[in-house]
């Protein structure tokens, strides 16, 4: 997680846009790739030899697995819909209670250093699908604690991000970085020109 951060402050510094297309530009063969996922998405690294080979299942373990073996980077970062039906009604009204209509962050998985791209792109598609990302309203790791206090602070303050109270929505006790809607313009999926790809 230490490595995360510092490769997170390394990105602000820089712009960020330049920093990751820079970065990506070490891996010529590298892409990012998003696929709806029931009331989701997932989005995740592969190559476009390996989307031939497994299409959307590239973002799973199997093609996670590809990645290590070509010494590339590997990742995913899965979204759901908040208003999903999957806590009871006492907590919060047949889901999370809606959630102004957000996705929340899901399962994670990255090689180190190679996570806040995946954050900075699923905000952006879920911004463009729904009213933003928020945190996982069930439970969040201490690591994913630290990531979303580094988006309320550093990156709200450089206006990379932008954070709004959360509506209609079950309240997590703690941080109040856990009750925030964040919301990012599409500048990354745009910078990363045919190196992203819908599956």
């Amino acid at each position: 997680m230490k490595l995360l951060m510092e490769n997170w402050r390394e990105y602000l510094n820089e712009g960020t846009e330049a920093k990751w297309i820079n970065k990506m530009e070490e891996y010529p063969d590298l892409i990012v790739a998003s696929t709806k996922a029931g009331s989701g998405y997932t989005i995740f690294y592969t190559t476009e030899q390996i989307l031939e080979e497994l299409g959307a299942k590239a973002s799973g373990m199997k093609g996670h697995g590809m990645m290590r073996k070509l010494g590339l980077p590997y990742g995913s970062i899965e979204l759901d819909k908040s208003s999903g039906a999957n806590l009871p009604k006492s907590m919060g009204g047949g889901a999370y209670g809606g959630c102004s209509d957000a996705f929340h962050v899901g399962i994670v998985n990255s090689l180190s250093g190679w996570g806040p791209l995946l954050y900075d792109v699923a905000m952006e598609i879920a911004t463009q699908e729904g009213a933003g990302l928020i945190p996982d309203r069930q439970k969040v790791s201490g690591d994913a604690g630290k990531v979303w206090t580094f988006y309320a602070t550093k990156r709200a303050k450089a206006d990379e991000v932008d954070i709004q109270p959360l509506e209609n929505c079950i309240e997590i006790p703690g941080a109040s970085y856990m009750n925030k809607l964040y919301s990012k313009k599409p500048a990354l999926i745009q910078a990363l020109g045919n190196r992203y790809r819908k599956v």
